[in-house]
Parts: structure tokens; sequence; C-alpha cells
């Protein structure tokens, strides 16, 4: 698959975008939007099968993957949101099914908030939540001239193979091309001041009372051994979402698309044909 770029909110973002063979004006948009440190590849495994029965926009969030890097950029929710937004509105997309995985999960539902319009429903794989906004001295540490150098040198102190493999539950997904794909971001210079960006720029979480504002039906999924977001976060944040439907795995850690793609990918279909967002053709008897 060939993507573009799209110039949105002044900075240029990478977009993959698969039709349906029949796409109509009951086929649905579904935007996908990838965690941190990740891109549009985490949601490979899902996407050929999705595309069969929806409109899938997926894009490298500013700062990652493909997508335009640097100072330019504000990095934080709210930003990503309206960059989010604005893209939609030049594809001409009107409503869309926001799946989120991780920090993008948490990026779903800043767009549930300030565009609740846009969202049709949510689906959140193991979705970033209650954490706060980086502490006053690690952010005025990002205004140094060398945060971006000192950053990566942290980083490649760091043992990322070991890193990798918490990231899920069975070692056999930690494959070495996965990693290879995983620790490719950190050979980019640029990325270092996204990252510091980011650092400064976050402005933590969704507090409860803005969660449980949110009235968009959604479908939570989650890995029962999940090391990065933990299934208490799930579990709390499935009573705080009050349209939320809570769907464990067990022994499954954070990266959910790669490790339960069959499984995933059933409950979003499901979740959507149950919604009548679209309605499957009958099986032919054999």
């Amino acid at each position: 698959m060939e993507g573009k770029y799209i110039k949105v909110n002044n900075v240029s973002v990478y977009v993959e975008e698969y039709m349906p063979k029949s796409y109509g004006k009951d086929t649905p948009d579904v935007c996908l939007i990838h965690g941190l440190v990740s891109s549009v590849h985490s949601f490979k495994p899902v996407i050929p099968k999705l595309a069969e029965f929806a409109r899938v926009i997926a894009l490298d969030l500013p700062g990652f993957g493909k997508s335009e890097k640097g100072t330019g950029y504000l990095y934080s929710y709210e930003n990503y949101a309206a960059t989010i937004a604005e893209l939609m509105e030049i594809l001409s997309v009107k409503k869309i099914t926001a799946v989120g995985h991780s920090m993008g999960g948490q990026i779903c539902l800043y767009l549930a908030k300030y565009y609740p319009d846009l969202i049709s429903e949510l689906v959140l794989m193991a979705p970033s939540s209650y954490v706060g906004r980086s502490s006053i001295r690690l952010r005025l540490a990002t205004y140094l001239p060398l945060a971006p150098l000192c950053a990566r040198f942290l980083i490649n102190r760091s043992d990322l193979r070991n890193i990798f493999k918490s990231v899920v539950y069975d070692e056999k997904h930690a494959d070495d091309e996965s990693y290879q794909i995983y620790v490719a971001p950190f050979k980019d210079k640029a990325f270092y001041q996204s990252l510091i960006g980011l650092i400064r720029h976050r402005e933590g979480d969704l507090k409860d009372e803005d969660l449980f504002g949110i009235a968009h039906h959604t479908l939570l999924l989650w890995g029962e051994n999940d090391q990065v977001v933990p299934l208490s976060i799930g579990e709390r944040l499935s009573t705080q979402l009050t349209q939320a439907r809570f769907i464990t795995y067990p022994k499954t850690g954070h990266l959910l698309p790669k490790e339960q793609p069959e499984k995933t990918l059933t409950e979003m279909i499901n979740f959507l044909e149950e919604r009548g967002r679209f309605q499957r053709l009958p099986k032919k008897e054999i």
C-alpha cells in the first residue's frame, strides 16, 4: 500500500487509505490511531480484513512514523485531536469510528470530548489513562539546548530488546522483524525533537469528570497480562465511560492488534454491525 502525505494543521501527515470494493453512504469510516513510538504498522494485522467492511484511514501521528517531525508542531493531545479532525474534513469524512491503541486511545477520548459530533463510536485498545502531566522540572529540562541529545543518549543506553519483550505476553510476538520496526524511530535524530515536544506539551490524560461526560458507545479491549497499561486501568475506565463494553483477553499483553488480531477484529466488526453501521452479506451455502 502506497500512502500519501497531506498537509494538515501546518504539518505533513502520512496517511494510508483503504477502500472496500463496495463503498456507499452506509459504509463506516474507520480511523486508526496508533500509540507512542509506533505507526500505521501496528494495525497491519487487522487492516486487510477490516477494509472489506469499512473505509479505513490510518495515519502516522505528527512526530512518529513517516509523518513530519521536529519543533514546529504543538505535541499536545488536544492538538493531535484537532489535527485528526482537520484531516477528516480534508478527506470529506463526516463521522468516524475512532480506533485507538495505547496513547492513540487517549487521543480518541480527546476527540470524543472536543469533537463529539465527529465520532460515531469508539474502539479503544488498552488506552493510556489517568496519567498526569510531566513534572514541571522535567518540562523545564526540555528547554535545555542539549535536551534531545540527552534523550537520545539515555534511550540508546536502555535495553530496548527486553523493554520490547515486556510489551507482549508471548515472546514469539517479539520476533526480530517486529523489534527492528520498534527500534527504527530511535535511529532518527528528528524523532528526539518530537519526543521532547511531547514531554513538554502533553497536558495529561482526561480527568474523571471528562470521562463521565463521554456518551459515545465504546468498545474497550484489554490484555489481562498488560504490563504497560494494567488491567486495573481498564476496569476503572469501564465504569467511567457510561456506554462502554469491556472485553479482556487472557495470556495477552499490550500489543492487542498483533497478539490477538482475529479476536480484536471480530469484536470490532461485531460491534459495528450491532451499532447498525453496516450489514454483512449472508454466507453462501456450500
